[in-house]
């Protein structure tokens, strides 16, 4: 039979992942107690070892002790040293049983832990695919809006989407669907023409926005937004980008075209003079490329002109997550995996 669904909230879900991060967590700081273990047993044989060095030392006091000529040991000190030979030979044979209880419970924690890593292994990937959701979730409304935007510009534009049944981690999508939808407001802003002058220039009536999404190698995935429309014209992004106070003209004109593309991520680009719901909020794709590096991801952009534009989005499947400790130095704050950190205390400032 088919697969059953169970719906879950999005809270119980993320709640679901921090406890097994947390059971992660737990597993690294058994595995380093182990080693500490061990290290201990180390140490353990060597006392051993030394210790075992005085048995000749031991027979000597005891053959002295037993000897029936004349004594060699003050009358004083033979009781005293025959009860120290007695522990002497209590504390070598309780520490032979210890040493043995030790490597025992040693080895026993051992396959405790390796069952417990395989475990917890298991749990953190079945929850974190838990998470993973078909891109299509997110990208199916779009082709509604398509539809309808395009049609309020006087613009004739269809969506094409492939590859839309590879899953992605929800939280990573929820990120990126105001992104996505920048792009394709911008593809049909600034770069599907309108159906006269694509007929004009020998082009379909209708333009084509196009979402592939493709499979990295690792663990990353690229979602291609591109469309057939006119291309980015370099000369008008560096007029929009000194009309917005972005660069000045004389820093224009030292860019090369493949540089000066760029500015169109920059914060407060936009061209259109007039502000709408949709584009020209002075955002430009800012917000594109910041959402995808917070993701750990990249941006990659090529144009031609009269040909089109693509915008690829490469971004983790999954977000990767740790429990740390936030310090400061100075200006800058860094973050200390859990497992690294062994005693955390507050420094004097003297």
């Amino acid at each position: 039979g088919g697969k059953a669904t169970v719906r879950i909230a999005a809270h119980k879900l993320d709640r679901l992942i921090a406890g097994s991060d947390d059971l992660l967590t737990t597993r690294l700081f058994i595995t380093h107690r182990m080693r500490e273990l061990e290290d201990m047993m180390t140490r353990f044989t060597q006392w051993r070892w030394n210790h075992a060095m005085t048995s000749s030392d031991v027979y000597l006091l005891r053959q002295a002790l037993a000897s029936t000529k004349k004594p060699t040991v003050p009358p004083d000190l033979i009781i005293p040293l025959g009860h120290m030979l007695e522990f002497f030979e209590y504390d070598r044979e309780f520490m032979t049983y210890l040493q043995h209880d030790l490597a025992a419970h040693i080895r026993a924690t051992e396959l405790d832990r390796s069952a417990l890593e395989t475990s917890t292994s298991e749990i953190s990937d079945l929850i974190h695919d838990a998470v993973l959701i078909p891109i299509a979730d997110i990208l199916l409304p779009f082709s509604g809006f398509v539809r309808e935007y395009s049609r309020s510009t006087g613009k004739q534009v269809d969506l094409i989407i492939e590859g839309e049944d590879i899953e992605m981690d929800r939280r990573i999508l929820e990120a990126l669907k105001d992104p996505l939808m920048h792009l394709i407001n911008n593809s049909i802003d600034h770069g599907i023409e309108y159906p006269d002058i694509r007929e004009g220039q020998h082009k379909p009536a209708q333009g084509i926005i196009h979402i592939r999404i493709v499979p990295h190698s690792g663990s990353k995935v690229g979602i291609e937004v591109s469309d057939d429309g006119a291309g980015i014209d370099c000369n008008t992004v560096r007029n929009a980008a000194i009309n917005n106070g972005i660069i000045t003209a004389r820093e224009a004109g030292k860019l090369t075209d493949e540089e000066a593309i760029w500015l169109i991520f920059r914060s407060g680009f936009s061209i259109k003079p007039n502000v709408t719901d949709i584009s020209g909020r002075g955002l430009g794709l800012a917000i594109v490329e910041d959402t995808v590096t917070r993701l750990g991801g990249s941006v990659i952009l090529t144009s031609q002109r009269g040909k089109g534009t693509s915008i690829t989005l490469r971004v983790p499947v999954r977000l990767a997550t740790f429990r740390g400790v936030v310090v400061r130095s100075g200006s800058h704050k860094y973050v200390l995996p859990m497992q690294q950190v062994r005693q955390v205390f507050r420094a004097k400032p003297d």
